[in-house]
């Protein structure tokens, strides 16, 4: 994946750091376990967003700045963390090793044999979360090297101090292993010092004013994209009110009471325009949408159709009976449909999936565009009694090749454009089974699947990832009173006004 060009830049400005820390002066090569050198320089030359969409990042290896700074940082004793840094202070890495890797135990996997234990080892036994919070706030996702052994780059555009928080979440496969060997409990644990800033000065990949890049021809941007401040004192307000810089209490997870207007998310190669009211309406009038999945496809629905409706419809009202659909009408003859079906396959309750297996079969061109996703349902634990559940990766890997598949014939009979959207961030007291470590694999077959069949796939979890603790109000577990709803549906719309045709 491109990655940004970094000229030569000479600088004395040292990182502000609490309490000044030891550090020591390493050349900026990572050193890792023999066998594992190879993997670990794809890591640094292509950064692998979870969920396989990929992000922009910088290669520290490559870049000739004299010296990159480097401390352990770990305040966990089982793990080594070392966090490196150029003296600007506005790129590096994390390397996170475990003392002990013990063998990597066979019941991971409830079926597929040695392929799916294959792709839930390659994750790595525990799941980390790392993000820098500041003038932007970037995610720094941890790639599995091997043998316990995790690398993760970042790079800043914008001037300032950030923080820099970190939590071991799951270890030891009990966040993204199969039910019944992984029984997850949360309790997330500091991975490093909650004191450890950054402070960037003159980065060397400068902010991009968003309107002057080019527009985005893919709802996966390439490169990604982060959260950037754009109304400080709101972004003050907010951090004040809630943003999570201790954010364990009982249930482990403090949660934003107030958030919105300070931030926005933008891509870092392209731009998703911010259209008028009337210019979304004008591009899209008489257009016929809908919307298939769970709640969590319901809290993109209701942001998606309240940009082009006068009066917005606030939260993520339920639509109770099991396949309920709900259709709204817009500005411009534009339509909005939802249908409730929480899991697009077969199960002990067969009303959970009529909806899907009903209109799957139509030959009819009703609706311009579809959007739909399945991840929620499968993974949740606090409904295996009613028969769903707690699905096997193997399990979700069948289900969405079959979806998929079904889907390209659908697109061709009918002359409907489908879209796919991956599974957002989940706040994990809600339910434990549905975790982020668990959502990053089914996203990643879903992508690799949805690839194959040439159907465009939307990754709503890179925007919400970073603001999973604003996932709140009723029904719980959703982006429902915030702003990552309205991030959705920017891109979405923007998107289907400057590209109407899929690619």
């Amino acid at each position: 994946h491109p990655t940004p060009k970094l000229t030569q830049q000479t600088t004395t400005l040292k990182p502000v750091t609490a309490n000044k820390p030891k550090t020591t002066t390493v050349k900026p090569a990572i050193k890792t376990d023999p066998g594992h050198a190879a993997k670990l320089e794809n890591t640094q030359t292509e950064h692998k967003l979870r969920g396989d969409v990929s992000r922009q990042t910088a290669e520290v290896s490559s870049v000739d700045d004299g010296a990159t700074l480097c401390k352990q940082a770990s305040a966990n004793s089982a793990y080594t963390a070392d966090w490196c840094y150029s003296p600007n202070g506005c790129f590096g890495y994390l390397l996170v090793k475990k003392k002990k890797c013990r063998d990597y135990p066979p019941q991971v996997a409830k079926e597929g044999g040695a392929q799916m234990r294959q792709k839930i080892w390659d994750m790595g036994p525990d799941f980390f979360r790392v993000r820098l919070e500041g003038p932007e706030i970037v995610m720094v996702p941890l790639v599995h090297l091997g043998q316990c052994t995790y690398n993760g780059t970042f790079f800043l555009t914008l001037d300032g101090d950030y923080n820099v928080h970190s939590s071991l979440i799951w270890p030891d496969f009990s966040g993204h292993g199969d039910h019944p060997f992984a029984r997850p409990q949360f309790n997330p644990t500091v991975l490093m010092s909650s004191k450890l800033r950054v402070k960037c000065s003159a980065p060397r990949v400068a902010y991009k004013e968003p309107s002057t890049l080019p527009i985005c021809k893919s709802l996966n941007p390439p490169g990604g994209g982060r959260w950037v401040v754009t109304n400080p004192a709101a972004a003050k307000e907010e951090l004040k009110f809630g943003w999570p810089t201790n954010w364990r209490d009982r249930t482990g997870v403090v949660f934003a009471t107030r958030f919105g207007s300070g931030y926005h998310w933008f891509p870092y190669e392209c731009q998703y325009k911010k259209y008028t009211q009337e210019q979304v309406v004008k591009a899209l009038g008489n257009k016929r949408f809908m919307w298939m999945g769970d709640s969590q496809s319901r809290s993109m629905f209701f942001p998606f159709y309240n940009i082009m409706n006068e009066n917005p419809i606030l939260g993520n009202p339920k639509v109770k009976q099991v396949n309920g659909d709900l259709l709204l009408k817009a500005l411009g003859g534009i339509t909005v449909k939802y249908y409730r079906d929480d899991l697009l396959s077969p199960t002990k309750i067969r009303e959970f999936s009529e909806q899907y297996h009903w209109f799957i079969k139509s030959s009819k061109h009703e609706y311009d565009v579809i959007f739909m996703g399945l991840a929620n349902w499968p993974m949740c634990g606090n409904m295996q009694s009613s028969g769903v559940g707690l699905w096997s990766l193997q399990r979700y890997i069948n289900e969405v090749t079959r979806i998929a598949a079904q889907i390209k014939e659908y697109m061709k009979r009918t002359g409907t454009r489908v879209i796919w959207h991956l599974a957002p961030a989940f706040p994990l007291e809600v339910d434990p089974y549905r975790n982020s470590a668990r959502i990053v694999l089914f996203n990643k077959a879903a992508v690799e699947i949805m690839k194959k069949q040439g159907i465009e796939v939307f990754d709503a979890y890179q925007i919400s990832d970073p603001m999973f603790h604003a996932a709140i109000g009723y029904p719980a577990g959703h982006f429902n009173e915030f702003h990552v709803p309205d991030e959705w549906a920017t891109v979405l719309t923007s998107f289907l006004v400057d590209n109407p045709k899929p690619p």
